[in-house]
Protein backbone atom coordinates (compact mmCIF):
# COMPACT_ATOMS: atom_id res chain seq x y z
CA UNK A 1 0.00 0.00 0.00
CA UNK A 2 1.18 3.54 -0.79
CA UNK A 3 1.30 4.73 3.00
CA UNK A 4 4.92 6.08 2.25
CA UNK A 5 3.49 8.90 1.11
CA UNK A 6 4.48 11.65 2.62
CA UNK A 7 1.45 13.31 5.53
CA UNK A 8 -1.02 11.85 2.74
CA UNK A 9 -4.59 13.64 3.50
CA UNK A 10 -7.72 11.56 2.78
CA UNK A 11 -11.31 12.49 2.61
CA UNK A 12 -14.10 10.42 2.87
CA UNK A 13 -17.84 11.46 2.00
CA UNK A 14 -20.61 9.07 3.50
CA UNK A 15 -18.69 8.65 6.36
CA UNK A 16 -21.26 7.78 9.21
CA UNK A 17 -22.50 4.55 7.75
CA UNK A 18 -21.55 1.45 5.47
CA UNK A 19 -18.48 1.58 3.13
CA UNK A 20 -17.69 5.32 3.78
CA UNK A 21 -17.56 4.12 7.72
CA UNK A 22 -15.81 0.97 7.35
CA UNK A 23 -13.41 2.89 5.05
CA UNK A 24 -12.81 5.96 7.51
CA UNK A 25 -10.98 3.35 10.13
CA UNK A 26 -7.68 2.26 8.62
CA UNK A 27 -7.20 5.48 7.11
CA UNK A 28 -7.36 6.95 10.55
CA UNK A 29 -4.40 5.19 10.59
CA UNK A 30 -2.58 5.78 7.38
CA UNK A 31 -3.48 9.46 6.42
CA UNK A 32 -1.16 11.45 8.85
CA UNK A 33 -1.42 14.39 7.23
CA UNK A 34 -5.52 14.44 7.48
CA UNK A 35 -8.67 12.89 7.39
CA UNK A 36 -11.48 15.05 6.21
CA UNK A 37 -14.88 13.05 7.18
CA UNK A 38 -18.14 14.31 5.46
CA UNK A 39 -21.74 13.14 6.05
CA UNK A 40 -25.10 15.35 6.63
CA UNK A 41 -25.08 13.54 10.04
CA UNK A 42 -23.04 16.28 12.42
CA UNK A 43 -23.83 13.53 15.53
CA UNK A 44 -22.46 10.43 13.66
CA UNK A 45 -19.78 12.32 12.52
CA UNK A 46 -18.38 13.48 16.45
CA UNK A 47 -19.48 9.39 17.47
CA UNK A 48 -17.37 7.90 14.60
CA UNK A 49 -14.05 10.64 14.83
CA UNK A 50 -14.56 9.65 19.17
CA UNK A 51 -13.84 5.98 18.18
CA UNK A 52 -10.62 6.39 16.69
CA UNK A 53 -9.07 6.92 20.02
CA UNK A 54 -5.23 7.47 20.33
CA UNK A 55 -5.20 6.43 16.06
CA UNK A 56 -6.69 9.62 15.09
CA UNK A 57 -4.42 12.07 12.42
CA UNK A 58 -3.11 15.14 14.10
CA UNK A 59 -5.73 16.67 11.82
CA UNK A 60 -9.51 15.54 11.22
CA UNK A 61 -12.01 17.69 10.09
CA UNK A 62 -15.85 17.38 10.52
CA UNK A 63 -17.80 18.74 7.33
CA UNK A 64 -21.60 18.22 8.12
CA UNK A 65 -23.58 18.99 4.98
CA UNK A 66 -26.47 21.27 6.09
CA UNK A 67 -28.61 20.85 2.85
CA UNK A 68 -29.10 23.39 0.75
CA UNK A 69 -27.59 24.69 -1.96
CA UNK A 70 -25.22 21.05 -3.00
CA UNK A 71 -22.94 22.72 -5.20
CA UNK A 72 -22.38 26.15 -3.34
CA UNK A 73 -21.65 23.54 -0.21
CA UNK A 74 -19.09 21.50 -2.36
CA UNK A 75 -17.45 24.81 -3.12
CA UNK A 76 -17.20 25.96 0.70
CA UNK A 77 -15.72 22.65 1.68
CA UNK A 78 -13.53 22.69 -1.53
CA UNK A 79 -12.01 25.96 -0.24
CA UNK A 80 -11.81 24.97 3.43
CA UNK A 81 -9.56 21.78 2.73
CA UNK A 82 -7.47 23.37 0.51
CA UNK A 83 -6.92 26.53 2.99
CA UNK A 84 -6.36 24.13 6.35
CA UNK A 85 -4.55 21.07 4.77
CA UNK A 86 -3.35 22.74 1.25
CA UNK A 87 -3.68 19.58 -1.49
CA UNK A 88 -5.57 15.91 -0.83
CA UNK A 89 -3.97 12.54 -1.97
CA UNK A 90 -6.94 9.90 -1.43
CA UNK A 91 -10.82 10.31 -1.00
CA UNK A 92 -13.78 7.82 -0.65
CA UNK A 93 -16.86 9.17 -2.04
CA UNK A 94 -19.86 6.85 -0.33
CA UNK A 95 -23.26 7.95 -2.44
CA UNK A 96 -24.71 4.61 -1.73
CA UNK A 97 -27.19 6.18 0.66
CA UNK A 98 -29.35 4.03 2.77
CA UNK A 99 -32.17 2.35 1.73
CA UNK A 100 -35.91 4.48 1.70
CA UNK A 101 -37.97 2.13 -0.16
CA UNK A 102 -38.80 0.12 -2.75
CA UNK A 103 -39.43 -0.17 -6.04
CA UNK A 104 -38.21 0.55 -9.72
CA UNK A 105 -39.25 4.41 -9.61
CA UNK A 106 -37.95 4.51 -6.61
CA UNK A 107 -34.78 2.58 -7.65
CA UNK A 108 -33.85 4.88 -10.54
CA UNK A 109 -34.37 8.10 -8.39
CA UNK A 110 -32.02 7.03 -6.16
CA UNK A 111 -29.54 6.02 -8.85
CA UNK A 112 -30.06 8.90 -10.75
CA UNK A 113 -29.02 11.11 -7.03
CA UNK A 114 -26.42 9.47 -5.99
CA UNK A 115 -24.27 9.92 -9.60
CA UNK A 116 -25.47 13.71 -8.82
CA UNK A 117 -23.47 13.70 -5.72
CA UNK A 118 -20.32 11.53 -7.23
CA UNK A 119 -20.29 14.56 -10.26
CA UNK A 120 -20.70 17.33 -7.30
CA UNK A 121 -17.96 15.42 -5.12
CA UNK A 122 -15.43 15.40 -8.07
CA UNK A 123 -15.69 18.40 -9.11
CA UNK A 124 -14.43 19.62 -5.86
CA UNK A 125 -11.71 16.87 -4.99
CA UNK A 126 -9.85 16.42 -8.25
CA UNK A 127 -8.87 20.10 -8.35
CA UNK A 128 -7.58 19.24 -4.92
CA UNK A 129 -5.51 16.49 -6.41
CA UNK A 130 -4.18 18.67 -9.11
CA UNK A 131 -1.59 20.12 -6.23
CA UNK A 132 0.53 16.62 -5.80
CA UNK A 133 2.94 15.38 -7.67
CA UNK A 134 1.94 12.19 -7.07
CA UNK A 135 -1.25 12.88 -8.20
CA UNK A 136 -4.08 10.93 -6.21
CA UNK A 137 -6.79 8.32 -6.16
CA UNK A 138 -10.59 8.34 -5.42
CA UNK A 139 -12.53 5.46 -5.12
CA UNK A 140 -16.32 5.70 -5.55
CA UNK A 141 -18.83 3.72 -3.82
CA UNK A 142 -22.13 3.51 -5.22
CA UNK A 143 -25.24 1.25 -5.51
CA UNK A 144 -25.56 -0.92 -8.16
CA UNK A 145 -28.57 0.36 -9.31
CA UNK A 146 -26.51 3.23 -10.75
CA UNK A 147 -25.15 0.13 -13.58
CA UNK A 148 -28.24 0.85 -15.72
CA UNK A 149 -28.03 2.80 -18.80
CA UNK A 150 -30.08 5.39 -17.65
CA UNK A 151 -28.39 6.01 -14.45
CA UNK A 152 -24.53 7.03 -15.89
CA UNK A 153 -22.52 5.24 -13.13
CA UNK A 154 -19.97 3.80 -15.60
CA UNK A 155 -20.08 6.81 -17.99
CA UNK A 156 -19.13 8.79 -15.12
CA UNK A 157 -16.26 7.10 -13.67
CA UNK A 158 -14.61 6.47 -17.51
CA UNK A 159 -15.14 10.18 -18.09
CA UNK A 160 -13.39 10.81 -14.59
CA UNK A 161 -10.63 8.71 -15.44
CA UNK A 162 -9.76 10.34 -18.88
CA UNK A 163 -10.01 13.59 -17.16
CA UNK A 164 -8.07 13.43 -13.99
CA UNK A 165 -5.07 11.13 -16.23
CA UNK A 166 -3.44 14.15 -16.98
CA UNK A 167 -2.84 14.62 -13.57
CA UNK A 168 -1.90 11.11 -12.31
CA UNK A 169 -5.55 11.12 -10.59
CA UNK A 170 -6.56 7.33 -10.71
CA UNK A 171 -10.48 6.76 -10.58
CA UNK A 172 -12.08 3.89 -10.00
CA UNK A 173 -16.04 2.51 -8.72
CA UNK A 174 -17.02 -0.59 -6.41
CA UNK A 175 -21.33 -1.14 -7.28
CA UNK A 176 -22.38 -2.80 -4.11
CA UNK A 177 -25.46 -4.76 -4.90
CA UNK A 178 -28.68 -4.56 -2.63
CA UNK A 179 -30.37 -7.63 -3.35
CA UNK A 180 -29.96 -10.25 -0.91
CA UNK A 181 -26.14 -11.41 -1.81
CA UNK A 182 -24.75 -7.69 -1.15
CA UNK A 183 -22.34 -7.80 1.39
CA UNK A 184 -23.62 -5.76 4.45
CA UNK A 185 -23.94 -5.37 8.25
CA UNK A 186 -26.32 -6.40 10.39
CA UNK A 187 -26.85 -3.48 11.36
CA UNK A 188 -27.43 -1.63 8.10
CA UNK A 189 -30.11 -4.28 7.22
CA UNK A 190 -31.85 -3.67 10.89
CA UNK A 191 -31.80 0.06 10.14
CA UNK A 192 -32.83 -0.40 6.60
CA UNK A 193 -36.05 -2.40 7.72
CA UNK A 194 -36.81 -1.02 10.97
CA UNK A 195 -37.19 -4.67 12.53
CA UNK A 196 -35.01 -7.57 13.51
CA UNK A 197 -37.35 -10.10 12.48
CA UNK A 198 -37.28 -8.16 8.72
CA UNK A 199 -33.48 -8.24 9.20
CA UNK A 200 -32.96 -12.22 10.06
CA UNK A 201 -35.66 -12.85 6.99
CA UNK A 202 -33.38 -11.41 4.24
CA UNK A 203 -30.32 -13.79 5.90
CA UNK A 204 -32.49 -16.45 5.68
CA UNK A 205 -33.59 -16.23 2.07
CA UNK A 206 -30.04 -15.05 0.85
CA UNK A 207 -29.75 -17.22 -2.25
CA UNK A 208 -27.25 -15.77 -5.11
CA UNK A 209 -24.46 -18.34 -5.64
CA UNK A 210 -22.07 -16.59 -3.38
CA UNK A 211 -24.47 -15.22 -1.17
CA UNK A 212 -22.93 -13.69 2.33
CA UNK A 213 -24.05 -11.81 5.02
CA UNK A 214 -20.96 -10.33 6.25
CA UNK A 215 -19.61 -7.04 7.74
CA UNK A 216 -19.23 -4.30 5.06
CA UNK A 217 -15.68 -3.89 6.74
CA UNK A 218 -14.74 -7.01 4.31
CA UNK A 219 -15.19 -4.42 1.33
CA UNK A 220 -12.21 -2.69 2.43
CA UNK A 221 -10.24 -5.79 1.21
CA UNK A 222 -11.02 -4.42 -2.30
CA UNK A 223 -11.13 -0.92 -1.74
CA UNK A 224 -8.16 -0.07 0.33
CA UNK A 225 -5.68 -0.91 -2.26
CA UNK A 226 -7.56 0.88 -5.13
CA UNK A 227 -7.31 3.79 -3.19
CA UNK A 228 -3.98 3.29 -1.77
CA UNK A 229 -1.64 1.16 -3.83
CA UNK A 230 0.19 1.94 -6.90
CA UNK A 231 -1.46 0.39 -9.99
CA UNK A 232 -2.42 1.89 -13.16
CA UNK A 233 -6.05 0.38 -13.28
CA UNK A 234 -8.44 3.88 -13.86
CA UNK A 235 -11.68 4.09 -15.05
CA UNK A 236 -12.66 0.33 -13.34
CA UNK A 237 -16.11 -0.48 -11.84
CA UNK A 238 -15.81 -3.70 -10.04
CA UNK A 239 -19.37 -5.31 -9.22
CA UNK A 240 -20.18 -6.76 -5.86
CA UNK A 241 -23.28 -8.50 -5.54
CA UNK A 242 -22.59 -12.51 -5.12
CA UNK A 243 -23.12 -13.69 -8.36
CA UNK A 244 -26.35 -12.17 -8.37
CA UNK A 245 -27.84 -10.43 -11.73
CA UNK A 246 -27.69 -7.06 -11.80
Amino acid sequence: MDFERINPVALVSGATFGAGAACAHPLAFGADGGLILIDRDAAALDTLADRFGNHAPERVSLLAHDGGDDDAWWARAGGFIKDQYGRLDWAVLNACAPRAGAGDLIEFNRAGAQIDAVQRALRTVMPLMRFNSQGGAIVIVAAAAGLKPDAGLLATVRTAAKEGASGDIRINAVALGEAPGAIQSFQDTLRDTGSERAAFEIIANLSPPLARFGPVADINALIMPMLTGQTPVSGVTLVVDGGDEV
